[in-house]
């Protein structure tokens, strides 16, 4: 099965077809960058842009640079304020026609990573570190959700040996395999598993 993924970040914003069931990437990525200011309906328009440029017709997978609930976005970091409470799934959906499944991009790379990256081997972890930024927060995470592995993604992947020495935690880190193309493939599987699912007819 082939899924459009969109990868809607601060800075950019990058799409690609991916073969949801080998976990690979199909054809050219379109990479432009986020409009500014990236408010909903300039976030319509290029997003619009790529699914035509694509001439896709089915549905898509777009990972969102805040807190997604059922579509809708609760918070607004690197984006403009007014995103606040919009339906980002209806709003994507009625401009392109075509069915949109929003999440949140850290949680689009992390179902990417767990299907086909770092994380898709489970196995006795043994203790690691790494960089001291990092620490607090991972710390903070690790008392409260008692993970084994963390999986560091997006840009910091690439620079992962310089840090890993220097961070703290019990649980087991590494680097995201799929690097800056987690979040486009972890929003397209989302999107393929939102399409298997019962209700998917009964919405669209």
């Amino acid at each position: 099965m082939q899924i459009l993924g969109i990868d809607t970040g601060g800075s950019g914003v990058k799409a690609r077809v991916i073969d949801v069931d080998q976990g690979t990437l199909v054809g050219e990525r379109l990479r432009i960058p986020t409009p500014e200011p990236a408010t909903p309906k300039a976030m319509q328009e290029t997003v619009t842009r790529r699914v035509r440029k694509f001439s896709w017709q089915d549905v898509v997978g777009c990972g969102f640079p805040g807190v997604v609930r059922d579509g809708r976005v609760m918070t607004a970091a690197n984006i403009d304020a007014s995103w606040i409470g919009t339906d980002a799934a209806t709003l994507f959906a009625d401009a392109t026609g075509c069915p949109f499944h929003v999440l949140n991009d850290a949680d689009a790379t992390g179902i990417a990573e767990m299907r086909f990256g770092a994380g898709r081997e489970r196995k006795h972890l043994s203790w690691s570190k790494s960089g001291k930024r990092f620490n607090r927060p991972l710390q903070w995470m690790e008392e409260l959700l008692w993970p084994d592995r963390f999986i560091i993604g997006g840009g910091a992947s690439k620079k992962f040996a310089r840090f890993f020495p220097q961070i703290e935690v019990k649980a087991e880190i590494v680097p995201a395999q799929l690097r800056n193309e987690a979040g486009i493939i972890g929003a397209a599987l989302a999107a393929a598993q939102e399409r298997e699912s019962p209700h998917f007819l009964e919405r669209a």
